[in-house]
C-alpha cells in the first residue's frame, strides 16, 4: 500500500492523529508532480513520529535525511522539518563504520532560481558595453544561484556521489548525520536505522542502484 505522508506541526498533532496505535519511527515516501512544469519527484525520508493513519510529525529546526529522484535525477541529503523550514547548511553523513561523507551547500542541485530576465537590469547597464553587460548578467545569475543554495531548506548531492552514498545506505544498518558550522558542529547528531521500511520506501519510489 502506498503511504501518503502529511507533514504537520505540533499544534496540529492532536487533531490529525486518529489512530489508537502508538506512533513509530519509519521511512516513508512523498510523491508529487509540479503543477507548473509537470516535473515528477519521489522522496524517501523519515520523520520524528509516524502514525498508522499515514500522518508524519516533524519539528521545525530539526533535520531529516532523504533520498529523492526528480525526473530521474538521484539526490541524497538532509532537509529541514516542520511547517517553517530553515536553511540546512553544510552537512555530514556516516553509514555504519564507513568514512563520513561531507556535503556542502554548493553541491546542492538548484531547481528554482530567479534569473536576470525577471529583474529590470536596464537602469544598471545603460552605460555599459556589450561585454560589460554580459559579465554583469553572469555575475548576477551566479550570485542568485549561490544565495539560493545557501538559503535552501535542504542540502543534497546528486550524480555519482549520491549513488555511492545510497549504495552504502542499502548495504548498511545505521545512519548518523549532523550540520556543520564554522569550525564546529552546528547541530547535535541525528540517527536513524536503515531498516526494512527504508528499503520498502525505495522500492515504492523505484529507486535502485
Amino acid at each position: 500500500m502506498k503511504t501518503k505522508a502529511l507533514i504537520i506541526s505540533i499544534a496540529m498533532l492532536v487533531g490529525a492523529c486518529g489512530s489508537t496505535e502508538p506512533p513509530t519511527v519509519r521511512w516513508f515516501t512523498q510523491k508529487k508532480v509540479d503543477q507548473f512544469d509537470d516535473t515528477s519527484s519521489c522522496r524517501v525520508t523519515v520523520g520524528s513520529l509516524y502514525y498508522a493513519n499515514g500522518t508524519v510529525l516533524t519539528y521545525t529546526n530539526n533535520f531529516y535525511p532523504f533520498v529523492e529522484t526528480l525526473d530521474g535525477d538521484l539526490r541524497v541529503g538532509v532537509l529541514s522539518g516542520g511547517q517553517v523550514q530553515v536553511p540546512v547548511g553544510n552537512i555530514q553523513l556516516r553509514i555504519d563504520s564507513n568514512d563520513a561523507w561531507s556535503i556542502e551547500t554548493q553541491e546542492t542541485p538548484v531547481d528554482y532560481v530567479p534569473s536576470s530576465s525577471t529583474v529590470d537590469m536596464a537602469p544598471y547597464m545603460a552605460s555599459m558595453t556589450a561585454e560589460q553587460k554580459a559579465q554583469y548578467q553572469a555575475t548576477f545569475e551566479n550570485s542568485m544561484e549561490n544565495a539560493t543554495k545557501i538559503m535552501s531548506p535542504y542540502t543534497a548531492v546528486s550524480g555519482e556521489k549520491a549513488r555511492m552514498i545510497l549504495s552504502q545506505m542499502l548495504n548498511g544498518y545505521n545512519l548518523i548525520y549532523r550540520r556543520v558550522g564554522f569550525n564546529q558542529a552546528a547541530s547535535s547528531t541525528g540517527e536513524y536505522k536503515l531498516d526494512n521500511s527504508f528499503r520498502n520506501a525505495l522500492t515504492d519510489c523505484g529507486i535502485a542502484i
